[in-house]
C-alpha cells in the first residue's frame, strides 16, 4: 500500500474500513495484499470486519515467507472464514463471470504447501469445488488444482488430509 500515512490519516477521520468496492474487497482486504503489518493492526482496531472481502486470499500474494504464513494464522485466528469463496456476494465478479475459489485452492494452485497445511488445520475442506455464478464446477477441488498443476507435494498433503477424514467416504483418491 504505497500511501500508507493515508490509509492511516483516513481512519483518524472516522473513515469506514468495511467499505467494498465493486470486487467485495475491502481495505482490508488491500492491506493484506500490499500492507504493513501496522495498517493491518489499525485496521483491525478501527472494526474492519475479517469476514469481508477476501483477506486470507490476498495473504497468498504476498511474499512467500514466514510473515506471510504468520499474517493468515493471524486471520484465521480472528475468525476468518477458511472457506469463503473469493467474489463471494460480488456484483463484479458475478457479471464477469470469474470461477470462484476458497484460499486453499488459491495455495494448491500456487503449490504452496505450507499454506495449505495451515489451511487444513483450520478446517479447510479439501474437497470443495469452485463456483461459476451460483453452480459448483466440476472436478475443481484444490486437489484437482494442484493435479493440474503438477504440485506432487501439494497432492501428497491434501491425499493424507483426505485419507484421515470423514472426506474419504465422498471422495477416493
Amino acid at each position: 500500500m504505497p500511501h500508507e500515512h493515508l490509509v492511516l490519516w483516513l481512519l483518524s477521520q472516522g473513515a469506514d474500513p468495511n467499505l467494498q468496492d465493486a470486487w467485495s474487497e475491502t481495505p482490508l482486504s488491500r492491506a493484506v495484499e500490499y500492507g504493513s503489518p501496522e495498517v493491518i493492526s489499525r485496521l483491525l482496531d478501527a472494526g474492519a470486519d475479517i469476514s469481508r472481502g477476501a483477506p486470507l486470499h490476498m495473504s497468498l500474494r504476498r511474499k512467500e515467507d514466514s510473515a506471510s504464513l504468520e499474517l493468515m494464522e493471524k486471520l484465521l485466528v480472528l475468525g476468518a472464514p477458511v472457506d469463503r469463496y473469493q467474489g463471494e456476494d460480488s456484483p463484479a465478479w458475478q457479471e464477469v463471470g470469474f470461477p470462484r475459489g476458497t484460499a486453499l485452492h488459491s495455495a494448491s494452485s500456487r503449490g504452496n504447501v505450507l499454506a495449505v497445511q495451515i489451511l487444513l488445520a483450520h478446517g479447510a475442506d479439501p474437497l470443495r469445488n469452485k463456483k461459476l455464478e451460483t453452480s459448483e464446477i466440476p472436478e475443481s477441488s484444490p486437489y484437482e488444482e494442484a493435479r493440474f498443476r503438477g504440485h506432487a507435494e501439494v497432492m501428497s498433503v491434501l491425499q493424507r488430509h483426505i485419507r484421515r477424514s470423514d472426506s474419504f467416504h465422498r471422495y477416493r483418491l
